[in-house]
């Protein structure tokens, strides 16, 4: 579950929170403290980490199991560190857009729990355009304000979904737009939408063309798509699994210039419960992964026959997702293989990777200009990957072939 966490975190999607939580970008002016390795014994655990270019990033560390508490910031590679949001037992985040624009997010504890209420505590949400330098607050338009960041699909145009988690199917949902990068918002009418599911990604290709997904409660998919902003939304196709016997894990979706790229994970039906859960390999054994991709050229309205891509063996706890690179190439870690495609997924190659021994490479998060970011399971000194093995953050800048150990932020001062 740790494992499938991270990938959550990767995602932009946290949990609740519990104590009310401070945001303060760093300064300027402010001199960065000297990096230290993170000790994996302390508690002090590294949930994900984001990158817009070779030097500019943002790492998020996790305490004791709680939700990402303390964010931190890079503008040399990850040679020094400066802390960007925290959030003592509570939530905090952040993530690069592109190389110069970065988004910071804290969520506070609710208090005292209230018959009926779904309110979380205080979001403050804040957007830096000259890569965490300074920063200005991000207007929040949602009724229901939580964990989560908008969508965007440059640094002015962004979409913000708004639906109360609620037991009941009709809970409306509310899509904000804002074309002026977020210092105002625009409620969109955003008819015809289901209204059931629980709302996924939302991926744009142009301000006018993208596509909606909702997850029902057994993991199956379903999309709308729009040709106007969001004003109006049709139901539109989703890939199918072409292959009798599998089942899918877990699916993202990847913007490829004017392409969208569906990425399903698929599994073998006994791997899974009734459910949709992974059922964890028992006495070290791995598990047989089937990943495809399909192609939309039309903003996600229809896709293409899944392809298949590499096949996988490995633990049930890995995660394994692809990113595209600035030079368009779909990437994906696979232990110390980087698989690479040039062509949106119809044939891939593999390069050997080589990196530390005591290192497992497990997901690639950061593809930009002039470097590789993944985490990587730190396997000293037993040899193995379990659910609760610490992770840390390698880097490549030869294109994959060499990668090293990242020095990390320790524990910050109660």
């Amino acid at each position: 579950m740790a494992w499938i966490g991270v990938a959550a975190v990767g995602t932009l999607v946290a949990g609740v929170v519990y104590l009310r939580p401070s945001l303060a970008p760093p300064a300027a002016a402010t001199p960065a403290a000297r990096a230290r390795v993170a000790v994996p014994a302390s508690g002090w655990r590294l949930a994900s980490a984001s990158f817009g270019d070779a030097d500019h990033g943002t790492v998020q560390f996790y305490s004791s199991g709680q939700a990402p508490a303390t964010t931190y910031l890079t503008s040399d590679g990850g040679k020094t560190w400066q802390e960007g949001a925290r959030a003592r037992n509570g939530y905090a985040f952040a993530a690069f857009l592109d190389s110069r624009t970065v988004l910071a997010q804290t969520v506070g504890n609710p208090g005292p729990a209230k018959l009926g209420s779904t309110n979380p505590g205080p979001t403050d949400t804040r957007v830096s355009g000259d890569a965490g330098r300074t920063w200005r607050q991000l207007v929040d338009p949602r009724l229901i304000a939580g964990p989560g960041l908008p969508g965007f699909l440059d640094p002015q145009h962004a979409w913000w979904l708004d639906r109360a988690p609620s037991p009941f199917p009709d809970t409306p949902m509310a899509i904000w737009r804002t074309t002026d990068g977020g210092r105002s918002w625009h409620q969109l009418l955003a008819s015809g939408l289901p209204k059931s599911g629980i709302p996924g990604q939302v991926v744009f290709t142009d301000p006018l063309h993208g596509v909606l997904v909702f997850t029902a409660p057994d993991r199956s998919a379903s999309a709308s798509a729009t040709s106007d902003g969001g004003e109006t939304w049709r139901k539109a196709e989703t890939p199918e699994v072409p292959l009798q016997g599998t089942r899918v894990l877990s699916w993202t979706i990847l913007r490829r210039g004017q392409r969208l790229l569906w990425w399903l994970l698929t599994v073998p039906d006994t791997t899974l419960t009734a459910g949709g859960a992974l059922v964890s390999p028992q006495g070290g054994s791995s598990i047989d992964y089937m990943p495809f991709v399909s192609v939309s050229d039309d903003g996600g309205q229809t896709w293409s026959q899944p392809r298949a891509g590499p096949n996988i063996v490995q633990p049930g706890y890995i995660g394994l997702y692809p990113r595209v690179d600035t030079r368009g190439r779909l990437l994906m870690v696979d232990d110390r293989r980087l698989w690479i495609s040039d062509d949106g997924g119809t044939t891939w190659a593999a390069r050997l990777m080589q990196a530390p021994a005591d290192l497992r490479p497990a997901m690639l998060v950061s593809a930009v200009s002039g470097a590789l970011f993944a985490m990587a399971a730190h396997t000293a000194p037993v040899g193995m990957v379990t659910p609760s093995t610490p992770l840390t953050l390698i880097r490549s800048t030869d294109d994959g072939a060499h990668w090293s150990a990242v020095n990390l932020p320790r524990s910050p001062a109660p």
